[in-house]
């Protein structure tokens, strides 16, 4: 059963209609692109990895340049600790020859000083009165010791 139609509407149409009726057809409907292909997407695997290396070089540098300057700061306190001791060292050994006894000795003669004699000590006892004792020289204990061996001489002959 073949349809016969009456008219070929065709053979009255303008040459570019029916050109354009011919070229259109439809076609099958396409697959739908993913946006990024598996291949497409390669060069962001490089990135990553790029940025990774990038970031542990950065690290490991910065890691460097913290232990230089700790190191220089180390470096810079353990001068300053020799310097001090070599000024502690040096202080110490003029205060000992300051403090020499015999240089004091020295220097006291040196000004008219000398160490006093018991009669020029002055000792002041506190009792319930208020007493000066003044030393005796050694010609008033010379007297004294006279004065008391001739008592006791004196006691033994009396009859």
């Amino acid at each position: 059963m073949q349809q016969q139609q009456a008219y070929d509407f065709e053979t009255f149409m303008p040459r570019e209609e029916r050109e354009r009726t011919q070229r259109l057809r439809v076609a099958e409907p396409r697959e739908k692109k993913p946006l990024l292909k598996r291949r497409d997407l390669s060069w962001v695997k490089y990135i990553v990895v790029g940025a990774v290396v990038l970031a542990l070089i950065a690290s490991a540098l910065e890691a460097r340049i913290t232990s230089m300057e700790l190191t220089d700061q180390i470096n810079t306190a353990k001068d300053q600790l020799s310097a001090l001791q070599s000024e502690y060292a040096y202080l110490t050994n003029e205060a000992e020859m300051k403090l020499n006894s015999s240089d004091i000795e020295n220097a006291a003669q040196g000004l008219g000083l000398y160490e006093p004699e018991q009669s020029q000590i002055t000792y002041v006892e506190r009792d319930e009165d208020d007493t000066i004792v003044l030393p005796k020289n050694n010609l008033e204990r010379t007297l004294e010791q006279v004065t008391t061996g001739a008592l006791s001489i004196m006691e033994y002959l009396k009859p």
